[in-house]
């Protein structure tokens, strides 16, 4: 596959798979839109794949350089948090589309 992403970057800190196929990804100093959009269109709808994507826009901010840095589960239903960070994340929810490599966009207000 010889693509042009053009500026898309991901860093691993900022890749989070969270159980049930859904992956949170961060958006902050180094993990841009283009490769969260390239990540979705790549694992949405394939056989063991994820079914959902959320994409986290945090804020700019050095505090918030990776997801995994303002917010980490500790254990099945216990979370560490940045609250600081973490209340200005906004959240967009990716999910396959009608066609192969295609993906539809759900925000999330609040």
């Amino acid at each position: 596959c010889d693509k042009n992403h053009g500026p898309a970057t991901l860093e691993g800190g900022d890749v989070m798979p969270i159980g049930n196929g859904v992956v949170l990804i961060g958006m902050g100093e180094r993990t841009s839109p283009q490769a969260v959009v390239q990540v979705a269109k790549n694992v949405l709808g394939k056989e063991g794949g994820a079914t959902r994507v959320i994409a986290c826009q945090m804020p700019k901010s050095r505090a918030a350089m990776h997801l995994d840095t303002v917010f980490s589960f500790l254990d099945i239903d216990l979370l560490s948090v940045f609250p600081d960070v973490v209340n200005e994340i906004v959240c967009t929810s990716i999910y396959a589309g009608e066609q192969e490599g295609e993906v539809r966009f759900e925000r999330h207000d609040g």
